[in-house]
């Protein structure tokens, strides 16, 4: 199946070949809360209580793992992109090269 993102209004689309809808970034985001019983509200303030943080991190590495860019995920979440970067790198053990993406090697 191939996957690509559209825009939906003011939101980013991950849509199958035939244009239907798969998911959007605030169901992705929404779920991540439901998971750690906070509010999507929470997860989009900014908020430092550990179950609040738990929940963003989990929505930021799920949005990752879709294939979105740091840069798409920042707005999504209200963050600037070096704050994604920082979190995804310290999940990984990895540090993000700007010059030429993540290393192959930790």
């Amino acid at each position: 199946m191939t996957v690509r993102l559209a825009r939906l209004g003011r939101q980013i689309v991950m849509q199958d070949e035939h244009g239907e809808a798969l998911v959007s970034e605030e169901t992705i985001i929404r779920r991540a809360a439901q998971r750690y019983g906070v509010s999507y509200e929470e997860v989009m303030s900014r908020s430092r209580l550990p179950e609040i943080v738990e929940a963003r991190h989990q929505a930021i590495v799920d949005l990752d793992a879709l294939g979105f860019t740091p840069s798409q995920i920042a707005r999504f979440v209200g963050r600037e992109y070096t704050d994604i970067l920082f979190h995804l790198g310290r999940l990984s053990g990895k540090r993000y090269n700007h010059c030429g993406g993540w290393p192959s090697t930790p």
